[in-house]
């Protein structure tokens, strides 16, 4: 598989991560933006679980890090996808917060020009579609 569309724009995100750190930080001692935007995720997900939908590909990166971060989510998780769909640092390590970053931008992008709970994304820019399903937010299952 060779992914072209939605792909995250790493010199963007390492700026954009950057900017959005130091300007909460400034403003918030008491938590830092990594843990802000991570509740952020998991209150838009939990608050109706098809919400997932919104992430599109990004979903997978931001399913990860709300694991890694102590959530309760289960089931699969799609690493190729995460490993594409992240925002990564100068070492090309993922980068929580700009992946995250990436992820609410895809969001914010999708809110505006996709019908809701879409779940078909041309990722390969081929006629055929990734369909994103996770079972678990779905249904409940694992």
């Amino acid at each position: 598989m060779k992914f072209v569309n939605y792909l995250p724009d790493q010199s963007y995100l390492s700026h954009k991560s950057e900017q959005c750190r130091h300007e909460y930080e400034k403003l918030h001692r008491e938590q830092s933006h990594q843990n802000f935007m991570v509740e952020l995720a998991h209150k838009l997900v939990s608050e109706a679980p098809q919400n997932y939908l919104c992430f599109g590909p990004y979903w997978w990166i931001v399913k990860s890090v709300l694991i890694k971060h102590g959530y309760a989510y289960c089931g699969q998780l799609e690493p190729v996808i995460a490993a594409t769909y992240c925002g990564r640092d100068a070492n090309g390590c993922v980068d929580t917060d700009a992946s995250l970053i990436a992820a609410f931008e895809f969001a914010d992008r999708y809110n505006e020009t996709e019908l809701r709970r879409v779940r078909e994304f041309d990722l390969e820019g081929t006629e055929s579609h990734y369909v994103l399903m996770d079972h678990f937010m779905e249904f409940g299952i694992g």
